[in-house]
């Protein structure tokens, strides 16, 4: 009976020495698994830095987008005001009146003498127009 009781409890420091063993084990285990989810938490900060300055240079590109757009709009209604302004002019510089000047030889060289020059003098419509500008 002692030598039973004596095996046994051989067999039981046996059970306690593996039993401690793996508690090591698992310690080790939960040391490792403390060290990855840090590792973790760190990479999800940086990630969230990150994404941050991409929000951020997405925020700034879609203002500069809009002014953009704003300038555009602008530079369109210019150039429409320019196009309008434009026709507005060709038509009041059509209807000056300009005279032939006739000499007696058709293709010289030299610039037209101060008494062969026409003398060019605006319609009445074209000064009508232009007052009618000057009270606007």
């Amino acid at each position: 009976m002692i030598s039973e009781s004596s095996r046994q409890v051989e067999s039981g420091v046996d059970l306690v020495g593996q039993a401690g063993d793996s508690l090591v084990r698992i310690l080790q285990q939960i040391a490792r698994i403390s060290q990855l989810v840090s590792e973790i938490s760190t990479s999800s900060q940086e990630q969230s830095s990150g994404l941050s300055q991409v929000n951020t240079a997405v925020n700034q590109m879609d203002q500069v987008t809009q002014q953009n757009a704003a300038m555009v709009e602008k530079s369109t209604a210019a150039s429409k005001s320019l196009a309008s302004e434009s026709s507005e002019l060709a038509a009041l510089v059509s209807e000056f009146n300009v005279g032939e000047l006739i000499t007696s030889e058709p293709n010289r060289s030299r610039p037209a003498s101060r008494s062969e020059v026409v003398k060019i003098r605006p319609s009445s419509a074209h000064t009508s127009a232009v007052r009618q500008r000057k009270a606007m």
